[in-house]
């Protein structure tokens, strides 16, 4: 629900005083290319879907004494889906990709990673009785990766990873316009490999770190009314996370006097509630308000910092970018003329508590890691035809210098800042071809 791309960096957040913006110090240039193929094919038994993309990045990075990088990567998906009307539906598959990157200092080589990944899937639709409708589902992958210190002349680190992830789901129909269910699901995040930045120095070095995982639980109402012009959704929930990644300090001798890893902590939790409801009161109209309320902590477990010691307790710290409420809020109006054109006004709202941008909550003396509480109004006005478009803008309208996203940097010394880009207003053009 919130937008953090209008963004410079800074340090040592205050609100109370003007602060410098590293917009050349911490910057970097991005070239990207892409490339999606999709192609449906009628079967006799279903729909056979072939998804392949390609990619290509390259990357220079200001902050880190000129770091180029350049990340080449190739996926593949395969899906079958019956069509059937009966009271049993299923949709069966396959995905993979492969990743490599590779980053140079100075012309210099210095560090190549590369990725595998691959997995099989597959989802049942089951209506059992009038009104009720189940969903099993389960995802079985395996992910290889590894890392090379071409620079330092480190061995290749690899790591290699397996996952199962089931899901149940149950949906009751109680008429047309009011729908309730609840679901079971489990999901990770592959685990991967860490460069040695102390070379050696530190014992506490982890070659590798392993997946984390989560169990997510949900109960949901999803609805329509006033004869169709209204749709409210409500979920509550509940999120169980094992051996939560994070980061952990060890001695550099590269950026020294310390550097980050990633190792497996302990246990979190994520609980709350959140809505969303659109309405259409009238032609041209459409208005969409959203929010959520959410606690997210630590269970658990311990972190090694550069700045507080090791082994500082976990317990009670809030998990990183996870602002107590969120609320968002659009207004459009379109007016329709020829055909496929049209004219519209937006006006888009943002507000959103604080958070914290990194653990442990507290900072080291002087700094701060908790983001401030933001506000954002934006408001557009347009053309839209089959071809082309314009639209006015003004962004950030009532010019909020707020802090979106905070983090520590280890080698620096500070606690960087990710804060709103101040007003911007201006006029954008777009062509669409076939």
């Amino acid at each position: 629900m919130i937008e953090l791309v209008n963004s410079l960096a800074g340090t040592s957040y205050n609100p109370e005083y003007t602060q410098v913006i590293f917009e050349s110090a911490i910057g970097s240039t991005n070239t990207t290319d892409e490339a999606i193929l999709t192609l449906d094919f009628e079967t006799g038994i279903g729909i056979l879907t072939s998804i392949t993309g390609w990619g290509d990045v390259e990357q220079f990075n200001v902050a880190s004494g000129g770091v180029a990088s350049t990340s080449d990567a190739f996926s593949q998906e395969l899906r079958l889906a019956s069509i059937s009307d009966g009271d049993l539906n299923w949709i069966v598959g396959a995905f993979y990709r492969s990743v490599e990157r590779d980053m140079v200092v100075e012309g210099s080589p210095f560090i190549s990673n590369g990725m595998d990944q691959w997995s099989i899937f597959g989802q049942l639709y089951w209506r059992f009785a009038d009104k009720w409708m189940a969903t099993f589902g389960l995802r079985y992958g395996e992910h290889d990766t590894e890392s090379t210190d071409e620079f330092h002349g480190q061995p290749t680190v690899s790591a290699d990873f397996d996952n199962v992830s089931p899901k149940l789901a149950i949906d009751y129909s109680a008429n047309d316009n009011v729908m309730v269910y609840g679901s079971i699901a489990k999901g990770f995040r592959a685990g991967g490999t860490n460069t040695d930045v102390s070379l050696g120095t530190d014992p506490t070095f982890n070659l590798s770190f392993d997946p984390d995982e989560v169990w997510n639980y949900e109960l949901g109402l999803k609805s329509t009314f006033w004869q169709g012009k209204g749709v409210f959704n409500a979920a509550i929930f509940y999120v169980d996370w094992k051996d939560v990644q994070i980061d952990k300090a060890i001695d550099s001798l590269i950026s020294p006097p310390y550097g980050f890893i990633v190792t497996n902590g302990e246990d979190a939790h994520s609980s709350g509630i959140e809505a969303d409801m659109y309405l259409y009161p009238a032609e041209g109209w459409e208005i969409v308000l959203g929010g959520a309320l959410v606690e997210a902590e630590f269970d658990n477990g311990t972190i090694d910092t550069a700045f507080a010691g090791l082994d500082v307790p976990l317990k009670g710290n809030k998990l990183a970018s996870s602002p107590e409420y969120m609320f968002n809020m659009s207004v459009e109006k379109k007016w329709h003329f020829g055909t496929g054109s049209e004219t519209f006004v937006r006006l888009d709202y943002m507000t959103r508590g604080n958070s914290f941008g990194d653990v442990p909550n507290e900072a080291p003396p002087g700094g701060t890691f908790r983001s401030g509480k933001a506000t954002n109004l934006n408001l557009r006005a347009g053309f839209r035809g089959n071809s082309w478009g314009m639209q006015a803008f003004v962004t950030n309208v009532t010019d909020e210098y707020v802090s979106t996203y905070t983090w520590y940097d280890g080698g620096l010394f500070f606690d960087a800042h990710v804060v709103l880009r101040p007003r911007t207003y201006g006029l954008s053009f777009s062509y669409f071809y076939n």
